[in-house]
């Protein structure tokens, strides 16, 4: 897998140099399809790492709705710095700075119920 992602990222830098030079408005493009074939790549490694962490919290007995939470807040992350840095390298700052907001506003809202959840159960022992 690594060396795929280390090939995938070579042509893609040589692809986008060679546009930089002959049609810059193509570069952009390029980087991002470079980028979104490496995403792809990834996706397979994360479902396996989160089987396989969920597979081990269902034998401990926990409930998996603070993992599965956990996962979705991950996710989102990524998915909202990947967004953040392509439009900063495309030069929309702006747009940038909403992306991050906006990313940290949907981290807050799915981190509510965990804590929700959390005070429960600290109410409980007291």
């Amino acid at each position: 897998m690594l060396l795929t992602i280390v090939g995938i990222s070579l042509i893609g830098i040589v692809i986008n140099s060679i546009l930089k030079n002959v049609k810059p408005e193509l570069a952009i493009l390029s980087t991002l399809a470079t980028c979104l074939i490496i995403v792809i790549c990834v996706i397979e490694l994360v479902g396996d790492v989160v089987s396989k962490v969920m597979a081990f919290v269902s034998e401990l007995g926990i409930s998996h709705n603070i993992f599965t939470a956990l996962f979705k807040v991950l996710g989102i992350s990524y998915i909202i710095e990947f967004m953040v840095d392509f439009a900063e390298e495309s030069g929309a700052v702006s747009i940038a700075n909403k992306i991050a907001f906006a990313g940290k506003v949907l981290v807050a809202s799915l981190s509510l119920p965990v804590l929700f959840d959390l005070i429960k159960l600290l109410m409980d022992m007291v």
